[in-house]
């Protein structure tokens, strides 16, 4: 027996012809690709046998054209589909008839799209598919419509006169005051032509060759106001009795019970006259593209009444304030909160245009009602534990006026709550600083020089208040130091906070979620004065690094300046030489879990100031000549 690769071979038998497994695939792949083969064989031929012209089956309006060249099919086309230019088409506008012959309207068969679909049929889908379609074309037929072309001038000049014709244009209901007596005048309906829909009708149906009557698209328009009956009612129900303004407001009344919340309530009274005079007959356009007659009141007439009413109604916010004694952990109310009230004249003109649409006799006016940002009532919130934060100075030295004004100021702060996640300013608390509050004449830095003036030494208490939102660990957002250095408020050099209401102010924020109660301590007799912040403890370390003098610049030299208010030979000094210096000081917060929470710089560019003298010009003193000294070191 011998032996191949692929082939098996036997002694004594026929000869044969062996295939490999592989050659059984190539079998039964020839034989599924026979029958497409065979398909796209019978396409091709049909195709070819039919080129230029139309498959069997097709017709244009139920006339054969099927098996015809496309010159052939053309030219049946053109025949079958052809009108008598005198064929007249009736056209319907409302009660208007017009009979046109097709000739005046250019109506022409469109052979050539006609031809075009026709030619199409039977070619448009995929091959293996066309063998099914002639089949349905020649079983069932194919059916072309008829497409006819049509002048667009002509359309237009239809469509325009067809307009003009039934054009009534529609009239308002109408109103009108004459004195007292209402006069009322009816609508009247119009009515115009729809021409993008008349258009379209006119278009579709002579390209498809309609015979039958063709009726344009006629819409009524109504009028926008249709009836004026309300409005007169309306009118005569305003003048028929006085319209009652009023405005009903909180207000904080003290009882032999302590301080409670009543109401009172303002009045305005507009009678009839007036109301006269006042109303106004308007068109106003409704949602709905309807109109309809408004009936309101002069907003200028009435506005004077109405902004001396919001004058006579108008209430700050009052932010309550307490007073904590650390010894028994008392809380006691210091100032009662209020709640802002405002009236907004434009919401209460509204207010009483809508009042008389309804037929109010009387309106209660909308108020704007403010809490403070710190009412009476939050104090169960407080959960003070303690002295949470301290600030402390000393004004030793200080003349009379200046401790007057340390006091003054620091009672501006006594009692002030400052609330979670909110920024204090300094300014806002401490108001006007002139001599009706208060206030003293003392020695203050104004521009490059010391002089007198109301409120010197109210920057010790913005230095101080500095002081214990510095210690306090919470975010100081605005802060500047002085012009030069003071010596009331060192040492420390470079921890003073200067403030020049309503332009230069101190601000920190409470960025924690408790609140925080500020009290102030001035002791006249040792010259110093203390902030605490009450309050649960922050939880934070604060670590001061400085300060830390970068640069010194020495003091300028003396300057004198001749007073004519002071006697011969008497010299007064009213400020002292510093040297300027360059200061930096740092601030690590960190929370309690020891993670960081602010790396602060504070600078203080200090300039050298000299100090200055007066000397006196005027008639010589009996005393012997003296120094005095007064004012800021």
């Amino acid at each position: 027996m011998a032996q191949s690769i692929g082939t098996i071979s036997f002694p004594h038998a026929s000869p044969r012809i062996h295939r490999a497994p592989g050659s059984w695939w190539g079998f039964a792949l020839f034989a599924l690709l026979t029958p497409l083969v065979l398909l796209l064989a019978v396409v091709l031929a049909v195709q070819l046998a039919y080129n230029g012209r139309i498959f069997p089956g097709v017709s244009v309006d139920g006339v054969p054209i099927g098996g015809l060249s496309q010159a052939e099919a053309a030219w049946l086309i053109e025949e079958s589909l052809r009108l008598s230019p005198n064929e007249q088409i009736e056209i319907r506008a409302a009660e208007h008839v017009w009979r046109l012959p097709v000739g005046q309207l250019g109506v022409r068969p469109d052979t050539e799209t006609v031809l075009a679909r026709a030619y199409a049929a039977g070619r448009s889908e995929p091959f293996w598919k066309r063998p099914f379609t002639w089949w349905q074309m020649i079983q069932k037929g194919y059916d072309i419509p008829p497409v006819y072309t049509v002048d667009e001038d002509a359309i237009r000049v239809l469509l325009t006169n067809a307009a003009n014709a039934i054009a009534r244009p529609p009239q308002d209901a109408r109103v009108a005051l004459v004195g007292i007596e209402v006069v009322e005048y009816p609508a009247i309906m119009g009515r115009s032509l729809d021409w993008e829909a008349s258009e379209a009708r006119v278009r579709t149906a002579l390209a498809r060759g309609q015979r039958t009557s063709i009726d344009l698209v006629v819409q009524e328009e109504p009028p926008l106001i249709t009836s004026a009956a309300e409005a007169a009612a309306f009118i005569r129900q305003v003048l028929a009795q006085p319209l009652h303004v009023e405005a009903t407001m909180p207000y904080w009344a003290p009882t032999s019970e302590g301080v409670v919340q009543r109401t009172r309530t303002l009045r305005l009274t507009i009678d009839q006259a007036r109301l006269a005079q006042m109303l106004r007959i308007e068109p106003e356009q409704l949602d709905d593209g309807r109109r309809t007659w408004r009936v309101r009141l002069d907003v200028t007439a009435l506005r004077p009444d109405l902004e001396a009413l919001a004058a006579r109604i108008h209430q700050p916010a009052r932010e309550a304030r307490f007073d904590y004694d650390p010894q028994t952990g008392v809380l006691t109310p210091l100032v009662v909160s209020q709640d802002g009230v405002e009236l907004d004249v434009d919401a209460a003109l509204a207010a009483v245009e809508d009042a008389l649409r309804t037929g109010q006799s009387s309106v209660e006016l909308p108020l704007t009602i403010t809490p403070p940002p710190v009412s009476t009532a939050d104090a169960s919130k407080f959960n003070i534990t303690g002295v949470a934060a301290k600030g402390y100075s000393t004004f030793t030295g200080s003349p009379a006026g200046r401790k007057q004004n340390v006091a003054v100021a620091a009672a501006r702060f006594n009692g002030v709550v400052i609330p979670p996640h909110s920024e204090f300013s300094f300014n806002k608390y401490l108001g006007w600083v002139v001599d009706a509050m208060g206030y003293e004449e003392s020695y203050i830095i104004l521009g490059n020089r010391t002089e007198v003036g109301i409120g010197g030494g109210v920057c010790q208490v913005s230095t101080t208040l500095f002081r214990a939102a510095f210690w306090g660990g919470f975010r100081i957002t605005e802060r500047y130091a002085h012009g030069y250095r003071v010596s009331y408020y060192e040492p420390p050099v470079g921890m003073d906070a200067t403030v020049y209401s309503p332009y230069v102010d101190f601000k920190f924020v409470n960025d924690t979620d408790n609140y925080y109660l500020i009290e102030s301590e001035v002791n006249q007799r040792t010259a110093e004065l203390t902030f605490y912040l009450y309050g649960p403890d922050t939880g934070r370390t604060v670590q001061m690094i400085g300060p830390t003098i970068l640069e010194t610049t020495p003091a300028l030299a003396p300057i004198y300046t001749e007073d004519p208010s002071l006697p011969a030979g008497v010299v007064e000094q009213v400020d002292w030489a510093r040297d300027g210096a360059k200061v930096k000081v740092e601030r690590i917060v960190t929370d309690a879990s020891g993670n960081q929470l602010y790396h602060d710089v504070f600078w203080s560019n200090y300039r050298p100031w000299a100090a200055r003298y007066l000397v006196g010009t005027g008639p010589s003193a009996e005393s012997t000549p003296v120094t005095q000294e007064s004012g800021e070191r």
